[in-house]
């Protein structure tokens, strides 16, 4: 008896391969937050503060949401093109006595090194 080997050719529907992408990107994307909200405490990375941009009629305009850093303890440098902001945001807790933390309920404010371009 003869055995046949067939060979298959595995064509993927486009509306199914968009699917498939769009399903690895939220996957990505989920696990960029858990990771994120779990380990940043651990992670020297630098974070990216939220930015508005504007374009006037002679400027650009960015505000950016820094806030509790110190005007002083923001690094800004402005190139051709380009403008580069970074510092660093202290870990937010109460600083009175009275006020000691004896539960965390919530940390949602990102912290540590930040740079954003």
């Amino acid at each position: 008896m003869e055995t046949r080997r067939t060979m298959f050719s595995f064509f993927m529907d486009p509306i199914k391969t968009i699917k498939l992408r769009w399903l690895q990107g939220a996957l990505h994307d989920i696990t960029q937050e858990l990771s994120r909200s779990q380990f940043c405490r651990f992670a020297p990375q630098a974070w990216a503060p939220a930015i508005n941009a504007y374009r006037c009629q002679e400027c650009i305009r960015i505000c950016v949401d820094l806030a509790g850093v110190e005007r002083s303890l923001i690094d800004l440098t402005v190139e051709p093109r380009r403008v580069v902001i970074r510092g660093t945001r202290e870990l937010p807790e109460p600083s009175h006595a009275e006020e000691h933390t004896v539960q965390l309920l919530a940390m949602e404010i990102d912290y540590g090194p930040f740079e954003r371009e």
